[in-house]
């Protein structure tokens, strides 16, 4: 993350979150209150991307922004499916170990380096939600296919991108190209996010025929 973002990047990401961005509106009434934090993150994130892209100056600062944004947003849809008895133990840990890390993260290495180590950390967490909100959708016979893409693709990419985040500062300070490679790979991990949102989106928004469980 860093410098300004070329057109071409800017236009292919902006394309991958179109089509989340339109199913949400449309379908903006039909959707539970805690879904609708999906579609506003998908519009934050366009934004984002498009201001970044307008600035002369590296932009890491406003992406260490967005990242608490991104977290809360994502962390708090993710967290309404858990049961309460989980959950009251869970969420004030995880915000606390999110907002934890990445205030750590900004005080050593400054607020204009981008905090991968926090981005990894709100990734764990946000898996590892995701993954007992899946359980929970089976376990009290909540299944819904658009709300099991929906958890199941935020699944698959945080969960991608522990790794990827890992080891990415090495491969920057060390082998240029092998890092332009994995940066692709998270490209690729976002269009299909973005994709899969749009998808859960509009079977939530279509069908809607659970979502009374969940609003």
């Amino acid at each position: 993350m860093g410098g300004k973002i070329p057109l071409e990047d800017r236009l292919i990401a902006t394309g991958t979150m179109l089509p989340a961005l339109v199913v949400g509106c449309i379908y903006w009434l039909r959707l539970p209150k805690f879904i609708r934090l999906f579609v506003i993150h998908v519009a934050i994130s366009i934004m984002v991307i498009n201001v970044a892209a307008a600035l002369s100056r590296p932009n890491q600062g406003l992406f260490n922004c967005y990242m608490i944004v991104d977290f809360l947003l994502i962390f708090t849809a993710c967290f309404e499916v858990l049961p309460k008895r989980l959950g009251k133990y869970f969420a004030p840990i995880g915000v606390s170990v999110f907002v934890g890390s990445w205030l750590f993260s900004i005080r050593v290495n400054g607020y204009e380096i981008f905090a991968s180590q926090a981005l990894i950390v709100a990734s764990m967490i946000i898996a590892i939600t995701c993954f007992f909100a899946l359980v929970e959708l089976f376990l009290e016979s909540k299944y819904d296919r658009g709300y099991f893409i929906l958890f199941f693709i935020v699944l698959v990419y945080h969960s991608g991108t522990i790794p990827i985040f890992s080891f990415i500062n090495y491969l920057n300070a060390h082998n240029r190209q092998a890092a332009f490679n994995v940066y692709n790979i998270i490209e690729l991990l976002n269009a299909i996010r973005y994709l899969g949102l749009a998808l859960g989106l509009y079977f939530i928004g279509k069908g809607g025929n659970k979502k009374e469980k969940y609003g």
